[in-house]
Formats: structure tokens, sequence, C-alpha cells
């Protein structure tokens, strides 16, 4: 009778465990990279009238996404793009 009870509470421990490994599967996801991108400009360079909305749109075309701009001297900056990989 104690062999059955251990057997019962084996079958019923296994059971159970088991059941948890089967809802705790991790599946794995691909870690995104991206891809960033420099541009120096300076205002002085620009034409009078000429914006930077045609630039904008073509990078965006091109997959690109605006990030930023970092401050530079006077009149000079730089715009940051980034995309996936």
């Amino acid at each position: 009778m104690t062999t059955r009870k251990i057997t019962v509470l084996a079958i019923a421990l296994t059971m159970i465990f088991g059941t948890l490994a089967i809802n705790t599967t991790v599946t794995a996801q691909k870690k995104t990279t991206w891809e960033y991108m420099v541009q120096g400009k300076r205002e002085l360079d620009r034409k009078e009238g000429e914006g930077v909305t045609g630039e904008f749109n073509n990078l965006g075309a091109g997959g690109w996404e605006f990030v930023g701009v970092l401050p530079g001297k006077a009149d000079a900056y730089s715009v940051v793009f980034k995309r996936k990989k």
C-alpha cells in the first residue's frame, strides 16, 4: 500500500512539474539593431528658400527616422537619423 501511494505521488508530481515546464516555454525574440547617420549642416551653406523638408522626405523614403539635432558652433549643427539594419 505504501508503494502504491509513493507511485501515485510520484506520478502526480511529474504531471504538475511537466505542466509547469510546458507553460514556461520562452520564445526567443530577435533583437532590433539600428544603423545611425549623422549629417553636418551649416545655415550659411543653405540657399534662400531652400528648406530641409525635401531632404527629410528623401531620407524617410529610404527608411531613415529623424532622431535629433546636435548643436555645434555658431551656425553649425548635426542632424541624427536612424534605421533598422
